[in-house]
C-alpha cells in the first residue's frame, strides 16, 4: 500500500481530495487519520491537515473533509451540500461531514 515517506508531520497539505481518490475523500491509511469507528494505528501522524481543493470528479461531494483541520473557501464553493449530506448519512459517517475553518487562499490554509 502506498504511504507517505515521513512519520511525524506538523502540517500535511492535501492539494486535492475527492471521491475518485478515495471513498473517504482522503485515504485514511495514507494520511494517518480516521475520524469514525475504531482508530487504527498508522505510520503517519500529522498534527494538522489542510485541504486546498476538491477534485472535479467528486461533483461537489466533499465526504472526508471532517478528517482535515482547515480548508479553503474554494472547497466550500465547490461543495454540493446535498450529495455531501446524503453520502455521510448512507455511509454512517457523520463525522466526515463536519465543517472546517475556510481560508481565502491555500497559503492561508
Amino acid at each position: 500500500m502506498p504511504r507517505l515517506p515521513w512519520n511525524d508531520l506538523d502540517v500535511l497539505i492535501v492539494d486535492e481530495m475527492g471521491k475518485n481518490i478515495s471513498g473517504a475523500g482522503m485515504d485514511p491509511n495514507i494520511i494517518g487519520r480516521m475520524r469514525w469507528g475504531p482508530q487504527k494505528q498508522t505510520a503517519v501522524e500529522a498534527t494538522t491537515i489542510a485541504v486546498l481543493r476538491l477534485t472535479e470528479a467528486s461533483h461537489g461531494n466533499a465526504i472526508g473533509l471532517g478528517q482535515a483541520d482547515f480548508t479553503t473557501a474554494s472547497v466550500y464553493e465547490q461543495l454540493d451540500s446535498q450529495s455531501f449530506y446524503i453520502n455521510s448519512l448512507t455511509a454512517g459517517v457523520i463525522a466526515l461531514n463536519s465543517s472546517k475553518t475556510a481560508a481565502d487562499t491555500g497559503d492561508r490554509a
